[in-house]
This record gives structure tokens, C-alpha cells and sequence, in this order.
């Protein structure tokens, strides 16, 4: 024997959002909160005969229970949300428009998730299941019905990239996100063989600073103590260690970059050797100068004049154990969050442009 339904299906549209609660409310609890507009609501009796479809509704939901599912649609690899229907008195108009709202998450958990989702679309759907009582005059049923809120059929319905983002991401406080995802610039391990050795050798370097920059961003979502401020900082200085051309590995990128200018090119010569002098003079500004023959440095009376050395110098300042540049006295840094996003951000930015200029070299090379 069976028992009445009430079920929504047919989903038409979708908005996946990040709810915060109002200022001064306290806990400061984030929730994911899905709206769904439905296209059919129907009634069906045990039998599995339509008592009605297509009108408004009133329930009082007693339990509810299922997920948000959340997916890469090429790889499908997924992430189950665990979610319900969050009011208990739903009067809803047709077509209906019900709130489907997760567990809530920390900052760190959407960190997570968002970690996983790094597509151009996302693919969505979702299960929730309930029991509860049907407020209708023409039906007087007296004891508590199934009522169940279906997701898509099939391959599930999707979401940009760029709706994740503004509705999900900034909200959340995680607006930093929209930005840095524009320049981080990825490099794929497979394709590196394809670089002449110039090229290969200096992206493989980068690809290691990227790595140990990346750890930072990571920690910078959901670290708040200053201690944990001097951690991010500290990554930062590991990422731009040694990427100079006074150290081997930082000579490689520097000899690779002036390549790289000259290949592209970077300027078009009026006077003969012209070319030269401005892929030497842009590689120096961006990494520092390189030694002379005899091991010194060219540069060495403003060995500051350069990028590179600056965000080092920076960094240097504001980890641990630091002591003055002058002096040598010790002191002990209290960088803060906007110190850390400062130092990934110029960090990233001057890593981004050579991976870019690199890889757009090597390729027409």
C-alpha cells in the first residue's frame, strides 16, 4: 500500500548564494542557500493518481533531509552538501520558489569546496526529502504526507564559473578570490618538453615558486592570528628566494626572460641593437642585474632597484626572526592580514607576468 505525495519537480532555474547573518548577530554563521523555481507541483494519492497540480500550496514541514551535490562536469568527481528545507511553515505561491539550505560551513570548508570547483561551470543538483502536513481545504488529510523537492533529471543543471564567484565567493568574504583567479597563471607539467631548454628550465623554477606561493593563498583564507600572518609572509620569502640573477636558478629565468623579450618582441628597434638594450634593461627591473665576469654584481650599490628584491626585502621584514637592515637590531614583526594579502599579491603578480611571458615566448620560439 502506498501513501500520498506531494512532489516538486522539474526544476526551471537555480541561484546557489552565500547567506551571512546581519551584522551584530551572533554566531556569525555562513550558510550556502539554493533557490530553486519550480515548474510542477502535484498531489498523487497512493495509487499514484493526480489529485491536483499546478497551484499554490501551504505546508508545515515536520523533518527534512538530503544533499546539494556539487560537480565537475567533466571529471565528475563530487561534492555532497547535506541540506533541508530550513522553515518549518511553507506558503507557497505557484510556480513555487523554495529554499534549499545546507549545513552551515566555515570560511575554511568553502575554501575547500571552492578548491575542487575550479571550472567554468559547475554542475548542481540536488535530493531532499520530507515529512510533514498539507494545509488544503479540499483535501483533509490527517495525518503527515512524503513531500519531496526533486532535483534535474539527468546530467544535473549548471552554474558559471562567474555566478560562483559573485554570489558565492565575495559574500563569504572571499572577494579577493575573483581577482587572484585572474592572475594566476597555470602551467601545465606535460607540455613543458615542447619549450626549447631555455624556457623549460626557467618554467620548471617558476612552477616550484608558484607551488610554495599558492600554500600561501591557501593559508590566507583562513588564517587570523599574527602569528599565523607571519607563517603566509614567510611562504611569500620562499617563493621569491633566490629568483634573482645573483643565484644559479634565478640566472636561468633572468637569461630566460631576456630571451623572451627579444622573442616576442617586446619593442620594435628605431636604432640598430636597440632590442637588446631594452630586453636587458626590463629583465633588470623585473629580477635585479647579473654579475660580472670577475662575480660581482653590476648592481650592487642599488641592489634594491628591481621587483624581485623589493617584495624579498619586504617579506624579510616581516617574518620571523627578523632583524633590522641597518643596524642588525632584533625585533619581533606583527604583520596583520592586510600586510600578508599585500605581500602574496605583489608576490603572485610578478610571477604571474614572467610565467605568462615566458610561455608566450616558447611557444613562437
Amino acid at each position: 500500500m502506498g501513501e500520498f505525495q506531494l512532489k516538486f519537480t522539474k526544476p526551471e532555474r537555480v541561484q546557489l548564494r552565500t547567506e551571512r547573518r546581519e551584522k551584530h548577530e551572533y554566531p556569525q554563521e555562513m550558510r550556502l542557500v539554493l533557490d530553486v523555481y519550480y515548474n510542477k507541483v502535484k498531489l498523487v494519492d497512493p495509487t499514484d493518481k493526480y489529485l491536483f497540480e499546478d497551484k499554490p500550496v501551504n505546508l508545515n514541514i515536520i523533518t527534512s533531509k538530503g544533499n546539494i551535490y556539487l560537480f565537475n562536469p567533466s571529471s565528475r568527481e563530487t561534492i555532497k552538501i547535506r541540506a533541508g528545507i530550513d522553515n518549518f511553515w511553507q506558503a507557497l505561491s505557484y510556480p513555487p520558489h523554495v529554499r534549499i539550505v545546507p549545513e552551515p560551513l566555515s570560511l575554511r570548508e568553502l575554501h575547500e569546496i571552492d578548491e575542487l570547483l575550479r571550472v567554468t561551470s559547475i554542475g548542481l543538483s540536488w535530493e531532499i526529502e520530507c515529512l510533514g502536513f498539507l494545509e488544503d481545504d479540499a483535501f483533509k488529510l490527517n495525518k503527515p504526507i512524503k513531500i519531496s523537492f526533486e532535483g534535474p533529471q539527468g546530467g544535473g543543471m549548471k552554474i558559471s564559473r562567474q555566478d560562483f564567484v559573485k554570489d558565492v565567493l565575495e559574500p563569504a568574504d572571499m572577494l579577493r578570490r575573483e581577482f587572484i583567479e585572474v592572475i594566476v597563471e597555470p602551467i601545465d607539467e606535460e607540455k613543458l618538453d615542447k619549450f626549447s631548454p631555455e624556457f623549460r628550465e626557467a618554467l620548471r623554477i617558476l612552477l616550484e615558486k608558484q607551488k610554495l606561493l599558492l600554500t600561501a593563498l591557501k593559508k590566507l583564507e583562513y588564517v587570523t592570528t599574527t602569528d599565523d600572518y607571519r607563517n603566509v609572509i614567510d611562504d611569500v620569502w620562499r617563493s621569491i628566494e633566490g629568483l634573482t640573477p645573483r643565484k644559479p636558478a634565478g640566472l636561468k629565468v633572468y637569461r630566460a626572460l631576456k630571451l623572451a623579450f627579444k622573442v616576442l618582441p617586446i619593442a620594435r628597434e628605431i636604432d640598430s641593437g636597440a632590442l637588446d638594450e631594452v630586453a636587458q634593461e626590463l629583465s633588470e627591473t623585473l629580477l635585479g642585474k647579473s654579475m660580472n665576469s670577475d662575480g660581482k654584481g653590476k648592481g650592487s650599490k642599488n641592489v634594491l632597484n628591481n621587483f624581485s628584491d623589493a617584495i624579498f626585502k619586504y617579506a624579510s621584514a616581516l617574518r620571523h626572526g627578523t632583524l633590522t637592515a641597518g643596524s642588525g637590531k632584533a625585533y619581533n614583526s606583527l604583520p596583520s592580514k592586510n600586510d600578508a594579502e599585500f605581500a602574496v599579491l605583489q608576490a603572485m603578480l610578478l610571477l604571474n607576468y614572467l610565467i605568462k611571458t615566458l610561455k608566450t615566448a616558447g611557444l613562437r620560439s
